[in-house]
């Protein structure tokens, strides 16, 4: 049986699936947004649709502040990468592929 998925419903099933399957990772939000790239070798222009993620590890946003001196681990965004990578078939690794992964953490700056 096939299914039809609009790109909104597709959209939220991805925000869902990370929102239950990173939870771990306090994800502060998951939105989408479309940005313009050039592929050289192609010569041609597409437009890819970019996920971006917003995870506090950490809980810095809480005000727990005892990981002070801990760095973003940069591992959570090959795990999210491949979890979705493998979970809804989006090429992310592939030439020209039509989506992306952004992935940004919380940080404390000193003043």
């Amino acid at each position: 049986m096939k299914y039809l998925l609009t790109e909104s419903k597709l959209e939220k099933i991805i925000e869902n699936f990370i929102l239950n399957e990173f939870s771990d990772l306090n994800v502060i939000s998951v939105s989408f947004k479309e940005q313009g790239v050039y592929l050289a070798s192609d010569d041609k222009s597409i437009t890819r649709n970019v996920i971006c993620v917003v995870v506090d590890p950490f809980n810095r946003s809480n005000g727990d502040l005892e990981d002070i001196h801990n760095r973003f681990p940069y591992d959570i965004r090959r795990n999210l990468f491949n979890s979705l990578d493998s979970m809804f078939g989006l090429g992310l690794t592939e030439y020209g592929s039509e989506w992306e992964l952004e992935v940004y953490g919380v940080t404390l700056i000193k003043i």
